[in-house]
């Protein structure tokens, strides 16, 4: 998402299915669940999301949303913080 890249996604895992589902509220991403993909509804996924420029508009809104956040350094901030809290 921090790309600014519009998506197609088939969640296979409860944290994809997040993931992908922030994608589609933003406007940014289709996603199709496993047991509805069929070469027609991928075809016709891939044509929407190319064909229309609100993916890419949506996309580059969230990207800012990203812009100048650091997340590795902040997972490893948190998780530092985790344990000098728990493990003292």
């Amino acid at each position: 998402m921090c790309s600014g890249t519009p998506f197609m996604a088939f969640p296979l895992h409860p944290e994809q299915e997040l993931n992908v589902g922030l994608g589609v509220r933003h406007g940014m991403a289709l996603g199709i669940g496993p047991r509805h993909m069929t070469e027609a509804r991928v075809a016709a996924a891939a044509r929407r999301l190319t064909g229309d420029p609100s993916f890419r508009m949506a996309a580059k809104r969230v990207q800012a949303l990203y812009a100048g956040i650091d997340g590795p350094a902040c997972a490893a901030k948190a998780i530092v913080d985790y344990l000098a809290t728990t493990h003292d």
